[in-house]
């Protein structure tokens, strides 16, 4: 199910954020990036986990 009811009969639906690779983001990238997540990390049901394997 990618919904449930609230308590007023409104839906309220949840999205998922999938990246795949990685590159180092600059200082100024990972500053916007913090930001970003902490103006919406009240909003956020589950932070995950990684999938798949890591690379080392």
């Amino acid at each position: 199910m990618l919904y449930k009811k609230h308590h007023r009969g409104d839906i309220v639906k949840k999205f998922v954020f999938l990246f795949i690779g990685f590159t180092q983001p600059t200082p100024e990238i990972m500053q916007a990036w913090m930001q970003w997540i902490k103006s919406v990390e009240d909003k956020i049901a589950d932070m995950g986990n990684g999938l798949g394997r890591e690379e080392k």
